[in-house]
């Protein structure tokens, strides 16, 4: 005998998730570790895009005396 009681909101938020995540591909074990390697590189490179850079020197601060 089937279950006839009504659905719950909570159920059809669920359906309608699985239903959309259902919707694209799962990543390879190859795409996931070129995007980790992507982010680990663009977390690597902040820090160094954040520091101040130092000012060029002064064209008449030449080392040629």
């Amino acid at each position: 005998m089937p279950n006839q009681r009504a659905a719950q909101p909570e159920e059809d938020l669920v359906r309608l998730y699985l239903n959309d995540i259902g919707k694209y591909a799962l990543l390879t074990k190859d795409d996931e570790a070129r995007l980790a390697q992507a982010a680990e590189a663009g977390r690597d490179a902040a820090p160094s895009c954040s520091e101040p850079t130092s000012p060029p020197p002064p064209a008449s601060a030449s080392c040629a005396g």
